[in-house]
């Protein structure tokens, strides 16, 4: 190689289709379409047998440009989805530990709830008995009050 062929300038065609075209995986067509060019343009760019136009450059820049917006768009997304993930993964771990101590005060709240029923139940047999003791208290004055009365009419009896 002479010392002229390595300071020759790449053509833009080359560094369309090697930059542009073969990475991103965008045929001739496609991006003709979208510069809005004839098909024809491009391909005698990229075979070098045409040189890139001021318009076609600054439709190339164009597009550069919206696809650099699409780019700054899509790595905002990007940062949002990482925010709102970091928040759904606390407010995840959150809600888990509502809802433990949920399950354990519901837990509690059974505990309590089965003491209070056999509390009521012991109430209810103390009550139970109390009216029994109650019933045999007054059964047992009635017994003493004939009784006395008994006594009464003997010792009547006795004197007369």
């Amino acid at each position: 190689m002479t010392r002229n062929e390595k300071l020759k300038p790449i053509h833009l065609g080359e560094i369309l289709r090697e930059e542009l075209l073969t990475p991103l995986n965008i045929s001739e067509e496609r991006l003709a379409q979208e510069l809005k060019v004839k098909e024809e343009v491009i391909t005698e760019i990229i075979k070098k047998k045409s040189n890139i136009t001021p318009e076609i450059a600054l439709r190339l820049k164009q597009e550069e440009l919206d696809k650099q917006v699409i780019l700054d768009i899509l790595n905002c997304v990007d940062k949002e989805r990482d925010i709102l993930a970091k928040k759904y993964t606390l407010a995840k771990g959150k809600i888990d530990r509502r809802e433990k101590k949920l399950a354990e005060l519901n837990a509690d709240l059974d505990q309590f709830d089965n003491l209070v029923a056999k509390k009521n139940s012991e109430i209810a047999q103390l009550i139970k008995e109390k009216d029994q003791h109650l019933k045999d208290k007054q059964q047992n004055q009635k017994i003493i009050n004939h009784l006395n009365k008994k006594c009464q009419n003997i010792q009547k009896q006795a004197r007369q």
